[in-house]
């Protein structure tokens, strides 16, 4: 049974990474052998293998098919269904999942009652912009605009298509005019516990009215962290204690651990209620349920999936009176994890929750006992330090960058969220439920000690100097080697072989993208929606063109794909970025990137857009460094810019005889100027001017410049419509090929002195999955 399961663990992962999925048609026609196979008892395990390979196929093909389809403009419809989720507060409104009932096309309501509705149960994430009520379970009318799920796809950045495929969401959309929607009705009778967890929300917020700690406490007892601010999470993430600040596994076992405890106390005190049925299963039955309560409450989101079914099995073994082993419960919630979502590993928290509870399995299992304090303490420092091992490694592979403070601080703040601020704030939760007023003493008392934690990390992150690591991207070898090396360090029961393994791990953290040659430069453009960024590698040099747009009050373009992209390659430190001009969709990164590299030197075409402390320069044509035998000239703007978008910075790059030209949002009259200039080609490389605007692209620029390839860097379904039909087809008449970093993803451009074209790559090829597949 468990070489079976084994197997179609295996099956079910290794599918992941699959390019393409077959239709549904064929999976069927694939299924058909597939129990012969358990007939016989030397084909189970492949059969079993076979079997999450179909699993996890079947699943993504069902899941693709529901996806809103490819279309030139997003989709106006009508739409009718259920609040499916909690909705999370935005700067701009509020985020909500809809359960489809019913949809309709029709742009008049009138037409859709005549017979236009047809019946639907996708899932859709809505955003409204405008003041609505809204609760789990409401069932509404409203006309919304739809598009099919998109991401961006750059090296080393988070996978937003794959957390859509996960959830299970169809399309994304907003409400259009809220004011044509209609509550319908209040409470359809669906989605009870979600319904329950947004009265408890009201309960605490109404109770913990003027508490400053008070998201934290939420997001302890209900699993909703989106009234923590960016700041904090950062704080978290430096310090490695972001997993306590959400409802994982060690908060669902905690909560199953003090029910159980609890109840055998009070069912010991009883003279006759242990003759009645004994305390260990009456105590077994209370910590399923308190587990059980605390993932509802956490939205069953997937550690604590994994906790409950391990909780499950171990707890349900006393019940059943029988006997189980820690790998096999671990094995068994893995199956059934699978077994239910085969989409669960697409997202790096099922490998996080899996690999820390095997390795407190590992240090568990290697307890040699002892009931003394210091055998506690031991134990406690020897599970960290197992944790530690395996997920520092993990998580450098997976965000190219670790808290090397994380396994220190953890030891703290382990103890001060898990044993005090988790079962206060369930307690007050609880008081909440039954009267404001006698939870608000609680609630002031919690409210101080998370302000007096919160002020300790600080502190602490403040004494830790660069707390975080940056782990550059490895060679698939150095890949498997860190990863065996993990394992040997962690299975050897000898210290000199832990040494051993120890000293060699520095040798494979060397084996790293390698340098760029002198004469070679890399011009990497990045896919960031509606805006530009261009990360710029020579041997020794690096330079940012560009930050990309800023998407809301929270996410911008800097943090989620700039920087990740240069902790992937390993770059600590920039020598220059250079901000074309103020326009938002070039410049809404900015912050992020001055919080991490300050000692850049910082240009841009208009004064007064970086704070005092950094180095600056304003762009001036005539301006021009060589590094590694690559030569940059600034070709405009000069000491009369003229519009903001005419102002933009223009990079000329030269390698040898290939050229690459970044524009920035220059039009015609700057294009004009230029070529007065004496600017001509040929071109290797042009970043189309203005993401390929109307007003830019002149037939005089491109018949000068001659292009090889020219970039178009837009966002899907743009509002804009950029490119422009027009300026496509004159480029394509010109000879140049065409590119679009929304079907490529990122495009990494690489021009040696020494050739005569350039080498390129397309991130969504370099890494095909069969859920990001190009656009067409």
């Amino acid at each position: 049974m468990r070489s079976w399961m084994i197997a179609f663990c295996i099956g079910v992962v290794s599918a992941a990474w699959l390019p393409h999925l077959p239709s549904a048609t064929w999976l069927l026609w694939l299924a058909l052998p597939l129990p012969l196979l358990f007939r016989y008892r030397v084909l189970r395990v492949p059969g079993a293998l076979l079997l999450g390979v179909w699993w996890l196929a079947w699943q993504g093909r069902q899941t693709l098919d529901e996806w809103w389809p490819v279309t030139s403009a997003p989709s106006e419809v009508w739409a009718e269904g259920v609040v499916w989720r909690l909705p999370v507060n935005t700067a701009q409104g509020q985020r909500v999942v809809f359960k489809l009932e019913r949809l309709c096309a029709a742009a008049a309501l009138s037409d859709c009652e005549a017979g236009g509705w047809q019946r639907d149960a996708r899932l859709l994430q809505l955003s409204t912009y405008e003041p609505l009520t809204l609760a789990p379970g409401q069932r509404w009318r409203w006309q919304v605009r739809l598009r099919r799920p998109h991401g961006f796809a750059n090296p080393g950045a988070y996978d937003y298509e794959a957390w859509l495929l996960q959830q299970r969401i169809a399309a994304l959309g907003y409400v259009r005019d809220t004011h044509s929607a209609v509550l319908l009705e209040e409470n359809s009778g669906s989605q009870i516990l979600e319904r329950l967890r947004h009265d408890l929300l009201q309960r605490l917020n109404h109770a913990g009215t003027g508490l400053k700690q008070l998201p934290y406490i939420i997001a302890l007892t209900l699993g909703d962290g989106s009234g923590i601010d960016a700041d904090a999470w950062a704080l978290f993430n430096r310090t490695g204690t972001t997993h306590l600040m959400v409802i994982s596994g060690s908060h669902i076992t905690l909560a199953a651990g003090l029910c159980l405890w609890l109840l055998r106390r009070l069912w010991c005190l009883s003279a006759r209620l242990p003759l009645l049925w004994p305390a260990p299963f009456a105590a077994a039955l209370a910590g399923l349920g308190g587990a059980w309560f605390y993932t509802a409450l956490a939205g069953f989101n997937l550690p604590a999936q994994r906790a409950l079914l391990m909780s499950l099995l171990s707890l349900g073994a006393i019940l059943l009176r029988r006997q189980t082993g820690l790998w096999q419960g671990l094995l068994t919630a893995l199956a059934l994890v699978l077994a239910v979502d085969p989409l669960a590993p697409q997202l790096p928290g099922f490998w996080l929750s899996f690999i820390a509870v095997a390795m407190l399995t590992l240090a568990v299992l290697r307890d040699a006992g002892g009931k003394a304090w210091w055998h506690g303490a031991w134990r406690l420092l020897r599970s960290q330090g197992y944790i530690s091992v395996a997920l520092l490694p993990l998580m450098g592979l997976l965000f190219q960058q670790v808290s090397w403070s994380a396994p220190l601080c953890n030891l703290l703040a382990i103890p001060c969220i898990e044993l005090v601020a988790t079962p206060l704030s369930l307690l007050c939760l609880l008081l909440a439920t039954l009267s404001p007023t006698l939870a608000t003493p609680l609630l002031q008392l919690t409210d101080t000690l998370l302000a007096w934690y919160l002020a300790g990390l600080r502190g602490f992150d403040a004494a830790v100097p660069e707390p975080l690591w940056t782990l550059p991207w490895l060679s698939l070898l150095g890949r498997v080697l860190l990863i065996a090396l993990v394992v040997a360090l962690l299975l050897s029961r000898r210290w000199w072989l832990r040494l051993t393994w120890l000293a060699a791990l520095p040798a494979v953290l060397l084996l790293r993208e390698p340098r760029l040659p002198p004469g070679v430069v890399s011009l990497s453009v990045l896919d960031v929606g509606q805006g530009a960024a261009i990360v710029v590698r020579t041997r020794e040099h690096q330079l940012l063109y560009d930050t990309g747009p800023r998407y809301s009050e929270q996410l911008d373009a800097g943090s989620a794909a700039v920087l990740p992209v240069l902790r992937f390659h390993g770059i600590k430190q920039l020598d220059r970025v250079i901000v074309s001009h103020a326009d938002l969709d070039h410049a809404g990164g900015i912050d992020a990137v001055l919080a991490q590299y300050t000692q850049a030197l910082y240009q841009t075409s208009e004064p007064g857009m970086f704070p005092a402390r950094v180095s600056q320069q304003l762009c001036r044509a005539g301006q021009q460094w060589q590094w590694d035998g690559i030569v940059f000239d600034l070709l405009s703007p000069d000491e009369h810019p003229g519009s903001r978008n005419n102002g933009s910075c223009v990079l000329r790059i030269r390698a040898g005889t290939q050229v690459a030209l970044l524009t920035g949002d220059i039009e015609r009259a700057r294009e004009h100027q230029l070529l007065a200039q004496g600017l001509s080609g040929p071109l290797t490389l042009l970043v189309a001017p203005h993401h390929g605007s109307a007003t830019s692209s002149s037939p005089a620029f491109l018949n000068a410049l001659r292009p090889a390839h020219v970039v178009f860097t837009t966002g899907y379904l743009n509002r804009y419509h950029h490119p422009a039909p027009a300026v496509v087809a004159r480029y394509e008449k010109a000879g140049a090929q065409t590119w679009y970093t929304l079907r490529s993803g990122a495009l990494t451009f690489t021009l040696d002195s020494q050739t005569a074209t350039p080498a390129i790559t397309q991130q969504r090829l370099l890494r095909p999955r069969f859920w990001g597949e190009p656009l067409p």
